[in-house]
């Protein structure tokens, strides 16, 4: 099984670090490997890097018959394609912004898929010790970081020290409240590993960010219970509430007796025009029948947001995320933490009796379900 493992381990880090390789076809005929593309040269130029990582990836397929030499072979590529990531990074002669920082991307991804931890560790303190440090590198780096620790400790069955990291997260989240932001992905990562030591993590981090009259922190607490509710929401009534985008107040309880569908998301996501295509054909044919929506919007640039409903003018009410978390008289609970929606945009579908029939409706599935509540309708 150990050798199962790596192996997957060796393969799944390949892919990170040579994307596309999958679909490369594997050569006719096996041809010695020239060794000296396993000697990554510090400060070449672009060219040599990228010319080395095509060899490489032609290199993974050449394997030995032997099952444990091929291990090695792969491991050995694995290694010279991380270092060739980490000089396109760090040292390369002439690579550009871009380039250096999709190569630290790989190299970073490169190491959790080898739970190269240690190694994360050192870049993290090379990356924060630098004259000018990138700040998006050191957060996407902290996350990954993170997620490294929690499955190096999952995968070793060590309860006590995913339970201390746990520990560990909530007092840097009452430190700097922003860090807590990403808690929810820690705790499915968790979970995989440990539901009672998640479920913990979840009861203790409540209880202190509760008490606390931070609301960003009261935010996350909410965020936290978040995956759990979104999974038992079809059957259940749905939590809606805040200011719309002209700050008006928002009547759920107009809806009653309707057929609703909400959608969440960003004005500036791609797929949220083409999710809105179908249902704004669908508002007119249904409306005097019964059917409503209700959009969410998620932007959080002020700006976007006093304009919305001029560059938007649905015919329906659309709620701001952003003022309702900025309403100064009441606490609106936020139903991007509340439900955990993390995938934008997401359409959820109510029916007349005020029970959530579907959690992630498609176009499709919103014109079935019309069809059959609203036969009638031509």
């Amino acid at each position: 099984m150990k050798a199962l493992f790596f192996s997957c381990v060796a393969v799944l880090a390949f892919c990170v670090v040579a994307p596309g390789v999958g679909q490369e076809t594997r050569p006719e005929s096996a041809r010695p490997v020239d060794e000296s593309i396993f000697n990554v040269r510090e400060g070449a130029p672009v060219a040599y890097y990228q010319g080395l990582q095509r060899e490489l990836r032609n290199a993974y397929f050449q394997l030995p018959q032997d099952e444990k030499e091929a291990m090695k072979h792969r491991e050995k590529v694995n290694r010279a394609l991380r270092e060739v990531n980490r000089n396109l990074a760090y040292t390369c002669l002439n690579a550009t912004t871009k380039i250096a920082d999709e190569a630290f991307s790989a190299y970073c991804k490169s190491l959790s898929a080898a739970l190269d931890y240690q190694e994360m560790l050192e870049t993290l303190a090379r990356e924060k010790e630098r004259a000018k440090p990138n700040l998006s590198r050191i957060s996407y780096l902290e996350e990954l970081e993170v997620l490294t620790e929690i499955a190096v400790y999952g995968r070793a069955d060590d309860a006590d020290a995913l339970s201390a990291l746990g520990d560990r997260l909530i007092e840097e989240a009452l430190a700097e409240p922003a860090r807590g932001e990403r808690y929810s992905l820690y705790l499915s990562k968790m979970r995989q590993y440990d539901s009672d030591v998640a479920d913990a993590f979840v009861a203790k981090a409540e209880e202190r960010f509760n008490a606390t009259d931070d609301r960003v922190l009261r935010r996350i607490a909410l965020s936290l219970g978040g995956e759990k509710r979104y999974a038992e929401l079809v059957g259940s009534e749905m939590t809606l509430e805040g200011l719309t985008v002209l700050g008006k107040d928002f009547d759920w309880s107009r809806y009653k007796g309707k057929t609703v569908l909400v959608v969440f998301f960003a004005s500036d996501n791609r797929q949220t025009a083409e999710l809105f295509r179908v249902p704004l054909a669908l508002f007119s044919d249904y409306r005097d029948s019964g059917f409503d929506i209700v959009g969410y919007c998620v932007d959080d640039d002020p700006k976007s947001v006093s304009s919305f409903d001029r560059r938007y003018p649905y015919p329906w009410t659309t709620l701001s995320r952003l003022l309702s978390r900025e309403a100064k008289d009441k606490d609106y609970v936020d139903p991007t933490a509340y439900y955990d929606l993390r995938k934008l945009p997401i359409a959820v579908l109510i029916g007349k009796g005020g029970k959530v029939v579907d959690a992630d409706a498609t176009n499709a599935d919103i014109q079935a379900y019309l069809r059959k509540e609203y036969p009638n309708v031509k």
